[in-house]
């Protein structure tokens, strides 16, 4: 469902201002209608700070949806816990004229927990509620008030975050005792507006009129394009505890003090720990050892109880329960390495797929990170370890973790560094073919592949797949025609290595074309460009590769003993800054062998440099497409 961006409402306004809103689709302004399958008609917030850990959220926030591209906007969900109450909730459904036609209050939302299938001990819950009306336009406004009885985090202020969208008004104003302190990071677009009155400092963002952007491929969102600003407090408080936010070294001085003492073992894992290393001189080794151990020995399960959410369980709690959230299993690898005085720090950040998951250099806050892992620094190794995950092989990060900026927690504070980056050299795919070409019939295909680092990633959860699951997406990736799959298997020669083998036989009824007394032959026979982005002279997002990969394949082609090559395409050799691509086809006796590489790099690049790209692409395209001519003897 989609997550209504908190937003609050301007100093003075009340939940009721919907009545004197009209909110008739005629009065919304053409340029806000044009690729628009949306507009935010009002989107207000005011955040009311009453002290370092009380406050209250106000939210309006009206959306008229066009046709049924934009359904998920009439999707709502309000979360809370022991620390946050609901005291108002209301939804308003209005049709094209403005005209009222239902409503529903709190008791109408579902309410369950937002326990999850990976989560055991979480008092989160969840009110959710979704408009059902199939006569567009019509318009649906939302209105919520939250106390908070704690608070680590402050609403955040983004005007559009989604493409076909348009915005009509959005206003965000947060109000603090004069006592306490804030810190802002706003887009070059906006202006902060500072009030001082009765004891109270207020700070409010406003903007207005902001037209649909199209949808653009490979974008990297919207940032540049629209007003935000994030918040954060300085003073804290949260669950009986009190802190300061104000820089990256006092946070993690503060995740410090929560982990206090919390790597504590009792004797008896001790006394494992040490008979597990016992004669291993290698320090590297010994991380290993203890990472296998920790992974065949605990399981994941999140923790979301309060500050449970940022303090780890006991290091001797987690060898007692034998399972753990991020936090945990990462503070209980850093225990086991403390018993053979190896030194570890742990280390936040925020965990997703994205070419730029870092945390700002430039802003401290809670909300940033999401996730939790283990650095054991050397000065010429270090080790980075994911210890939520059973199954991931030894030091490897994968892409969801890996080059970005996090924050370690070290005994003197939070200390920014970048986790490692896996170049397109290590991002491997290698592909070996041999292809018996049968003239009247179905020819046959035996393919190896490797996959490594980050394209490992991508293929290794078929190693734990059922075989109709793992033949249905085999079936589904092949870009051959028609392809009959006869056998296949998957292995990883070295669990504690990022490589994948995949191994196919195939039956391919349509692998060649026939045209008199020839066939004709696509060489490339898997590794294909099918798409080559849409080419728009209007671009407004800069865009991004989000991986860096080198694809290596070598088709071998055995041709029929009636048949010879009466053509063969020229060699192909592009390079460009996005990456290189190369064709090389031989021809021995009766075999064809067609080789093809291409190296691609992860970038981000400004607007204007998409054009080249597509250039780049096409080129590809076109290469992939070229044909052998076989003719018979």
């Amino acid at each position: 469902m989609k997550k209504i961006i908190i937003i609050c409402l301007a100093l003075g306004f009340a939940l009721s201002a919907a009545a004197q809103t009209n909110y008739d689709v005629s009065r919304i302004s053409p340029e806000l209608l044009k690729n628009a399958n949306a507009v935010i008609r009002t989107d207000n917030t005011y955040f009311e700070v009453k002290s370092a850990g009380k406050a209250e959220l106000r939210t309006l926030y009206a959306v008229t949806i066009l046709n049924n591209k934009a359904d998920e906007f009439a999707s709502f969900y309000s979360t809370y816990d022991k620390l946050v109450s609901i005291s108002q909730l209301k939804v308003t459904v209005y049709n094209s004229k403005g005209e009222k036609v239902k409503s529903f209050n709190k008791a109408d939302f579902k309410d369950r927990s937002l326990i999850s299938d990976y989560t055991i001990y979480q008092d989160d819950r969840v009110k959710t509620l979704t408009v059902y009306e199939t006569s567009y336009p019509y318009t649906v406004e939302y209105s919520e008030v939250k106390d908070y009885n704690g608070i680590l985090t402050y609403p955040r202020w983004y005007t559009l975050s989604s493409f076909n969208v348009s915005l009509e008004s959005s206003k965000y104003s947060i109000s603090i005792p004069e006592t306490l302190s804030l810190r802002y990071k706003e887009s070059p677009l906006t202006k902060v507006s500072e009030e001082k009155t009765d004891g109270k400092k207020t700070y409010s963002w406003h903007a207005e009129n902001i037209s649909a952007f199209k949808t653009e491929p490979m974008s990297t969102g919207l940032r540049e394009l629209v007003p935000w600003a994030v918040l954060s407090p300085n003073e804290f408080e949260y669950d009986n505890f009190t802190g300061n936010l104000g820089t990256w070294t006092s946070l993690g001085d503060w995740l410090n003090q929560l982990n206090k003492d919390g790597d504590i073992l009792n004797e008896a894992t001790a006394q494992k720990v040490k008979s597990l290393t016992q004669g291993v001189s290698d320090r590297k080794k010994k991380i290993e050892i203890l990472y296998n151990y920790l992974q065949n020995s605990t399981r994941y399960v999140s923790v979301q109880l309060g500050i449970g959410g940022f303090k780890p369980i006991a290091a001797d709690k987690v060898a007692q329960m034998s399972y753990g959230d991020c936090k945990a299993l990462s503070n209980y690898m850093k225990a086991l390495l403390k018993q053979v005085d190896i030194h570890s720090e742990l280390v936040v950040l925020k965990s997703e797929e994205s070419v730029d998951g870092s945390l700002y250099t430039d802003f401290s806050s809670i909300g940033q990170a999401n996730h939790m892992i283990l650095c054991v620094p050397a000065a010429k190794d270090t080790v980075w370890l994911e210890c939520t995950s059973q199954r991931m092989p030894f030091g490897y990060l994968g892409s969801s973790n890996s080059n970005r900026t996090v924050l370690l927690v070290t005994k003197d504070g939070g200390k920014l560094v970048r986790t490692p980056f896996y170049p397109a050299s290590a991002n491997k795919q290698t592909r070996v073919g041999n292809v018996t070409i049968n003239a009247s019939g179905a020819s046959t295909a035996n393919i190896t592949t490797e996959y490594e680092n980050e394209q490992f990633d991508d293929i290794f959860g078929q190693l734990f797949r059922e075989p109709v699951d793992q033949k249905k997406f085999l079936y589904e990736s092949l870009s051959i025609a028609n392809p009959e799959i006869l056998s296949y298997a998957y292995e990883q020669p070295d669990k504690q290595k990022p490589k994948l083998v995949e191994h196919v036989s195939l039956k391919v009824n349509d692998l060649t074309a026939t045209g008199g007394d020839k066939l004709f032959l696509t060489l490339n026979l898997m590794n294909t460009r099918s798409y080559v982005p849409e080419l728009s002279e209007t671009r407004l997002t800069n865009f991004a590769l989000q991986m860096s990969y080198s694809d290596t394949d070598r088709i071998n082609y055995e041709l029929p003993k009636d048949y010879k090559v009466e053509f063969l395409p020229k060699d192909v050799q592009i390079s460009s800054d996005f990456g290189e691509f190369s064709v090389k086809t031989t021809v021995e006796g009766n075999k064809i062998t067609y080789i093809r590489t291409q190296k691609m790099y992860s970038k981000r690049y400004p607007p204007s440099r998409f054009k080249d790209l597509v250039e780049f692409y096409k080129s590809i395209y076109k290469a992939d497409k070229q044909k052998a001519v076989l003719s018979k003897i």
